[in-house]
C-alpha cells in the first residue's frame, strides 16, 4: 500500500471524526428523579436527537472506510502484495470491530435504560481526555437498593457534568456492575407526556 494512499485514508477518517458533536442538554437532577419515578418499566426509549445525524455520519464514513480500503485490498491481492493485502484486511477488521463493539455497548445501554434500576449517583472525578483534549471523562459512584457502594465511569456526552454533581445512574439490579451513567449513554427516556428526558 503506498505512503500517501495511506495518508488519504487516514485524513478521510480524521475530518469524518471531528464532525462529531456532542449531545447537549440536561434536565435539573429533581426534576429527572421525579419524572423517572413517574414512568412505569419497561421505560420508552429513543435515540437522542443529535444522535440520528451522528450515526448517519457514522453509516457514510463506514461506508467510505470500507469501499476504499476494500478497493485497496482487492488491488494489492491482484498484485500478488500479500503483505499490503494483510495490513489493509487488519485495519479493515479493526475498525469494523470496534464499530460492532460500540453498537453492541449502546444496546446494552439501551436495556439498562428501558429495565433497570434508577438512582442518583455523584461524579466523583471528571477529566479531558483525548488527542485535543475535547472528550469529558466521568468517573461516579452511587448505591444500590441494597445500600451497598458501587462505581462506574464513562464519556459524558453531554460534557455538562464535573466533579461533586448528581447524576442519574441506571444499573442491573441481579449484577449492579453493569451500569451507566444517564450522560454517558446515546439513548434518552420519553416521558408518558411525550417529552423527552435529558440526563
Amino acid at each position: 500500500m503506498e505512503f500517501s494512499k495511506f495518508v488519504s485514508v487516514c485524513s478521510i477518517f480524521v475530518i469524518m471524526i471531528s464532525l462529531f458533536q456532542p449531545i447537549v442538554g440536561r434536565e435539573s437532577s429533581e426534576r429527572y428523579q421525579q419524572s423517572i419515578a413517574g414512568i412505569s418499566k419497561p421505560r420508552k426509549i429513543i435515540l437522542a436527537k443529535e444522535a440520528s445525524s451522528e450515526i448517519v455520519f457514522s453509516f457514510c464514513f463506514l461506508l467510505i472506510w470500507n469501499s476504499v480500503l476494500g478497493f485497496e485490498a482487492y488491488d494489492e491481492l491482484a498484485h500478488a502484495h500479500f503483505a499490503g493485502f494483510f495490513f489493509v484486511a487488519a485495519m479493515i477488521a479493526v475498525f469494523d470491530g470496534a464499530c460492532l463493539w460500540e453498537i453492541r455497548t449502546e444496546l446494552l445501554n439501551r436495556k439498562l435504560l428501558q429495565d433497570g434500576e434508577f438512582c442518583l449517583g455523584v461524579i466523583t472525578s471528571q477529566r479531558k481526555a483525548g488527542r485535543h483534549r475535547n472528550r469529558s471523562v466521568v468517573e461516579y459512584s452511587f448505591s444500590d437498593k441494597s445500600g451497598r457502594a458501587r462505581v462506574g465511569s464513562g464519556t459524558d456526552l453531554t460534557r455538562l457534568y464535573f466533579e461533586n454533581m448528581p447524576v442519574p445512574v441506571f444499573y442491573d439490579s441481579d449484577h449492579p456492575s453493569r451500569n451507566i451513567a444517564g450522560c454517558c449513554t446515546r439513548w434518552r427516556i420519553c416521558a408518558k407526556d411525550g417529552f423527552i428526558l435529558e440526563p
